[in-house]
């Protein structure tokens, strides 16, 4: 999804935009509570044509399966590709936060509130994702586009993504280094139920994703009420090792790659670029370790595997980047767009903020009309709306039942629930 090719079609309002000190993050120190796993799904992405499909299990678990030596590899991130380049790799498959929202309305009877006003005792959805990009704003001068829809109290993020052109000069270079990054983790991953590894022969464009799904808190500075409560779902590479809990975050790694590490310049562009990135998105599903793969021979072969431990990284880093500026970023930023979206409730509309590349400057446009960046669906909002008539209903039962003493009339005959 284009959010600036859809805007050109599109009516918004142009907010004030916020510029680089428009909050000053660094003053007090937000927090964050350990994320607790409540939920998961797996899916099958299809990248031949970006289409995906669910199911509300656990099928496409995998777990760690290192190859003996960690030294001295020569794991081909190239391997398979002449048969599968004219696929797009480096766009992300189009699902918005549909996934998520049908998990949510599966397992509703988990996360309610108890209050009608905001059914969801949550006060922002999203995909992890939406806040590795926000937290890495003051870091990392990535460009990004991000959308809020509130919807009964709560709000609603959802990342939209310029697609990368195939007649883009430095397609050719992404989309192979994208292919390579989905590679790295079929040679070094199996699925619960194999007993081999997934070598070359049986690699295809089809993706087995497994998510979880983490309730968490940013004790907030900012914030009147003293926190954020969160949801937010999670793809997550593989578990450690076959035999453990996969309810608990800290039995997960993530995988990487990135180029070798031979000099000082190197470890800083390293830090510089990449580094914040992988410690939050560790961070945001309280996993501590990452399994990085070293490229070399032009980023084509994994020569060497090694273990980095999250917290060792923020450390590594203080130099360039301090760990709190991006909770207390994060913190700030969600303390304002909750202001800003205080007085709406309609899911129709989206506010999309936008970063560009090495700008520090956040626009800010109010879509009044949002077509295909539509982020809370109509099938969504429809489910809310029957529960709300079936209660009703049902109150009415209890009426006719202790005051009127007539006839019964029963929730599912009441045509306004059908």
């Amino acid at each position: 999804m284009s959010p600036l090719k859809e805007l050109q079609d599109t009516n918004y309002e142009d907010l004030p935009n916020l510029e680089p000190n428009f909050i000053d993050y660094r003053v007090n120190s937000a927090s964050f509570r350990k994320p607790e796993k409540i939920g998961h799904f797996s899916s099958d992405l299809y990248k031949k044509n970006r289409t995906r499909e669910m199911r509300f299990d656990e099928s496409n678990l995998s777990y760690l399966d290192l190859p003996q030596s960690l030294d001295y590899l020569q794991l081909d991130l190239t391997e398979g590709y002449d048969r599968f380049k004219h696929i797009n790799w480096a766009n992300p498959s189009i699902d918005k936060l549909d996934e998520m929202l049908k998990w949510i309305l599966k397992n509703r009877h988990l996360l309610e509130s108890g209050n009608q006003a905001k059914p969801l005792d949550f006060d922002f959805i999203t995909q992890r994702g939406v806040f590795t990009r926000i937290m890495c704003t003051p870091i990392v001068s990535d460009e990004w586009h991000i959308g809020f829809s509130k919807f009964k109290g709560t709000i609603y993020i959802c990342p939209f993504f310029n697609d990368h052109d195939e007649n883009e000069s430095n397609f050719e270079r992404l989309n192979m280094a994208s292919y390579g990054g989905y590679r790295f983790e079929h040679y070094i991953t199996k699925s619960k139920h194999q007993d081999t590894r997934m070598y070359d022969n049986n690699f295809s464009p089809t993706l087995h994703e497994y998510s979880a799904l983490l309730k968490s808190k940013i004790h907030s500075m900012a914030n009147r009420n003293g926190y954020h409560s969160l949801l937010y779902v999670a793809e997550i590479d593989c578990l450690e090792d076959k035999e453990q809990d996969s309810t608990r975050m800290e039995n997960f790694v993530e995988i990487k790659t990135t180029s070798k590490i031979n000099s000082h310049i190197q470890d800083e562009n390293f830090h510089r670029y990449k580094s914040c990135k992988w410690w939050a998105q560790s961070k945001l599903v309280a996993i501590d370790r990452i399994i990085c793969g070293y490229k070399e021979n032009n980023l084509t072969t994994v020569t060497s595997i090694e273990t980095l431990y999250v917290d060792d990284i923020a450390r590594r880093a203080f130099r360039i980047w301090d760990y709190r500026d991006c909770w207390n970023f994060l913190d700030h930023f969600l303390t304002y767009v909750q202001n800003l979206l205080k007085n709406e409730n309609d899911p129709s509309k989206v506010f999309l903020f936008s970063k560009e590349r090495n700008s520090s400057t956040i626009t800010c446009k109010k879509v009044l009309y949002s077509g295909n960046l539509l982020i809370i669906p109509d099938w969504y909002v429809n489910a809310f709306k029957c529960k709300e008539k079936r209660i009703k209903c049902e109150m009415n039962t209890i009426i006719i039942i202790t005051v009127e003493h007539i006839n019964i009339l029963h929730p599912e005959q009441c045509g306004s629930c059908s």
